[in-house]
This record gives C-alpha cells, sequence and structure tokens, in this order.
C-alpha cells in the first residue's frame, strides 16, 4: 500500500474523478453508438476500437475508450495465460495494465508509479499493477515465493528514499487456487 490515506465521501476528490471516468466513458459510448452498433464499450475489440476511434473528436474520450477495450483485451488474454500456465505472460499483462491506468485512464498517481516501477525493477518480480479505485492505494505483485522477503525489503527501503512515506506490504499467498490442469511453480 502507499500509505496515501483518503477520505472517501461522495465529494471527495478521488471519487469526484472517479465519477469523471464514468462520465467521460458514457459520452463517448453515446458518440460510438452513432456509428457501431453497441451497447456497452467491452463489447468493442481491439480492431472495432482502430476503425471507429475517429468518431470521437476528443483526445482524452479516445484516451478513456483506449483503456477499457484494450484492458477488457487483456483480462480475456490473461485468462488464457492462468489456464495454460504461463505466469510470465500474466505478469507482462499486468505491467501492461498499470501502465494503461496511468497513461490512459489516468487513475494511479506518483506514489503507485513508484511502487510498480520498484517492483519491476525487482528480478524476482513477475508482475505487479495499481489495485483499487485508483488515485493512491495498492499495488497487486506476483513474487516468486523465495523471492519475497528480499522484495519486501528492498520495495520498503526504495520507497521510503523516493517517497518519504512508509509501505504498507501484506504477504498474501493464492490459496491453493490453481489454473488450468498443471501449474508449475517457480521457487
Amino acid at each position: 500500500s502507499t500509505s496515501q490515506k483518503h477520505k472517501w465521501s461522495a465529494f471527495s476528490l478521488p471519487c469526484l474523478r472517479r465519477d469523471k471516468r464514468r462520465q467521460e466513458c458514457e459520452q463517448a459510448l453515446e458518440i460510438l453508438k452513432t456509428a457501431v452498433d453497441i451497447d456497452s464499450l467491452c463489447e468493442l475489440k481491439p480492431d472495432e476500437f482502430e476503425k471507429y476511434k475517429d468518431n470521437l473528436k476528443d483526445d482524452t474520450l479516445k484516451k478513456k475508450v483506449r483503456h477499457v477495450v484494450y484492458e477488457n483485451n487483456r483480462t480475456i488474454i490473461a485468462k488464457k495465460a492462468l489456464n495454460s500456465n504461463n505466469i510470465v505472460q500474466f505478469g507482462r499483462l499486468m505491467y501492461a495494465s498499470h501502465e494503461s491506468l496511468k497513461s490512459l485512464y489516468e487513475v494511479s498517481c506518483k506514489e503507485l508509479d513508484v511502487l510498480v516501477d520498484l517492483a519491476k525493477e525487482f528480478e524476482g518480480c513477475i508482475g505487479a499493477r495499481m489495485t483499487g479505485g485508483g488515485f493512491g492505494g495498492c499495488m497487486v505483485s506476483i513474487v516468486k515465493k523465495n523471492q519475497t522477503a528480499k522484495f519486501k525489503q528492498y520495495i520498503s527501503e526504495n520507497y521510503k528514499k523516493i517517497t518519504d512515506r512508509e509501505a504498507d506490504i501484506y504477504i498474501a499467498k493464492t490459496g491453493g487456487v490453481r489454473y488450468g490442469s498443471d501449474v508449475r511453480r517457480e521457487n
């Protein structure tokens, strides 16, 4: 966790920003409905987005829709990666997701970006991205089991140096959930 505290209320800055993202997506959907028969943005495939994106004259709307369409596609690919035991591909998709949340959907913050950048630099980290509602909060990472203690130390020390904040780090296990028929674990 970034240790970034939020005051969540209907009028807090994070809630207002989140509402703005929703409104931007709704506005973009109405524009795109004039060109393509869809009821929601998640119905668009990446190639369809590329075909119809010029209907969105506002670059901000275009960025938000690009994120939604490609993020939805990433989740489909991520499921396939997990089902085929390809945790490395899944990790790459996590990093791509964070970059999109940061650059296109614009819901990350500098503290989260620092955490993800640090995770990316750590050799034993397979993937990382922000999680939650955005605008501060938490990163979820996949770290090789035998590297978790070193990862925790690396993140704690470097995050403090860069942000002058303490990172709250929690180690979680998968609880025995298995994807595919033969999960190979790297130690």
